[in-house]
């Protein structure tokens, strides 16, 4: 692995990784938990409408797709500030010559 200058970055990307290994753990657990139950998008919707009618499933529907928008925004906003990996400058491609 490889060791930065600034031991607080692989702190962060320590702490990074770790973080997105308990989130995949979770997300499997809750994946086996729905397979296990029969839980599925559609069974959930049935059991909304049967508790709570038809104004239930527009509620659960619009958050759903507020939610949703919510996210998009957001990669969209990540994406925009990211590096992008760029083709060198006239300096940068005239010093790799030498």
């Amino acid at each position: 692995m490889n060791r930065s200058a600034n031991p607080e970055i692989d702190e962060l990307i320590a702490s990074g990784r770790k973080l997105a290994r308990e989130a995949t753990e979770l997300l499997e657990e809750v994946q086996q938990f729905f397979a296990d139950h029969n839980i599925t998008p559609e069974s959930a919707m049935e059991e909304v409408r049967k508790r709570g009618g038809e104004d239930a499933v527009r509620k659960v529907l619009a958050q759903v797709d507020e939610e949703t928008r919510k996210i998009e925004e957001e990669v969209a906003m990540r994406k925009l500030h990211m590096t992008k990996k760029r083709p060198a400058g006239r300096r940068a491609s005239g010093r790799m010559m030498i």
